[in-house]
């Protein structure tokens, strides 16, 4: 598969095709002219996922999308062009986030059935080490990995097969530990990664402290409501968690905004003045909690985030041959959105048990084609 690049980098990079539209730098970086392959739609007016969509008909020839476009006025390029120039090249492509769109079509065709871009580059893998994660995340070379999705143990008592006293570290050690393991986390970190995190509420400052002490910049603090909780007697009922969404570089991340959007309360009301490509999603997620009796509940493991959950995280902050990595996998739920997805994903878990549970799931995603949107009840 071709690499994409962001047209900053393309000084590291001089056997870069830039695919991007026209830019004249306006003091934020190089100018380019437009190149023959950029996107003749402006995804600010169709939405990205539209503009995609559109691209890839036009390049296939498709006199609807075609029709769309000013007579004369776009150069089409046609399959086997593509695929003569561009196979296995490095493309540099501009996008509001840093995270190319189009140009993920362009790779796409460039390695075709027929390109032997495609026949050599590497499929989708999945891998779970057995040991420490901060021993496995400090072995990791830096800057490698585009997404780390993180549900560490919450220090409130639950037993994972040492006892629940395993789980009650002091404030001070439990504090230090997650310093630990983020700053860890942080150096595999690629330029343009992101790191999210799920945790409780009891130490949720210690989890932001971290993200900042790391040199990794916040983005959002989402909180998981899980329409149903522990019940309790003397303090409001706890139904919700902190989700934190952090990236190494604030002007270039990946965010996939077609995976992270809903209809708006104007499209649901027929209002004109509605965007036809809706909404991000808000940050507050109503997602329900894995319970005993929920079809992907996974027996001996003794907690499981939705597949729902990592699914909107996975599919959002990455790309398809994206490496993903779970410092604690447990069940491997992000191991099965990544099977289903075609990311390539890395889990640690520091229990054998537990790792040759997840080891199953993803074996059994990966060999079946489970998809999980039907197991979730989500559309693709």
């Amino acid at each position: 598969m071709n690499r994409i690049i962001h047209p900053r980098d393309l000084a590291a990079h001089p056997d870069a095709v830039y695919i991007g539209r026209e830019h004249a730098g306006r003091g934020r970086g190089p100018s380019f002219k437009r190149s023959p392959w950029a996107n003749p739609w402006n995804w600010r007016k169709v939405g990205r996922a539209r503009a995609v969509e559109l691209f890839a008909a036009w390049v296939a020839g498709d006199a609807n999308a075609a029709a769309l476009l000013p007579p004369g006025r776009w150069p089409r390029p046609t399959v086997e062009s593509i695929r003569q120039e561009l196979a296995g090249r490095t493309l540099a492509c501009w996008c509001p986030c840093g995270e190319p769109c189009h140009g993920r079509v362009l790779a796409e065709i460039a390695c075709g059935p027929e390109s032997p871009a495609r026949a050599a580059g590497p499929a989708p893998t999945s891998v779970i080490l057995t040991g420490d994660c901060l021993e496995h995340l400090a072995a990791m070379e830096p800057g490698t990995v585009d997404l780390v999705v993180a549900d560490p143990p919450y220090n409130i008592g639950i037993d994972y097969g040492n006892g629940s006293k395993a789980d009650r570290l002091t404030d001070a050690a439990y504090g230090a530990w997650v310093q630990q393991w983020i700053a860890a986390a942080a150096r595999a970190i690629a330029p343009h990664g992101t790191l999210w995190i799920v945790c409780g509420q009891e130490y949720a400052g210690d989890h932001q402290l971290a993200i900042r002490a790391a040199g990794l910049h916040w983005r959002n603090t989402v909180t998981w409501r899980e329409t149903f909780g522990v019940n309790c007697r003397r303090k409001f009922n706890r139904t919700s968690r902190p989700m934190f969404y952090a990236v190494k570089d604030p002007r270039r991340f990946t965010f996939n905004a077609e995976h992270l959007t809903v209809r708006s309360r104007r499209q649901e009301i027929g209002d004109r003045r509605a965007n036809p490509a809706g909404k991000i999603l808000d940050d507050v997620w109503t997602i329900p909690r894995v319970c005993g009796t929920f079809r992907e509940r996974v027996d001996g493991v003794p907690t499981q985030i939705p597949l729902a959950l990592v699914r909107r995280v996975v599919l959002g902050m990455s790309n398809p041959g994206d490496l993903v990595v779970d410092p604690f996998t447990g069940s491997g739920t992000t191991g099965v959105v990544c099977a289903d997805s075609g990311r390539r994903f890395v889990g640690i878990e520091l229990r054998e048990q537990f790792a040759a549970i997840a080891r199953s799931r993803i074996s059994t995603t990966a060999s079946e084609g489970l998809a999980v949107s039907r197991m979730v009840g989500l559309k693709p």
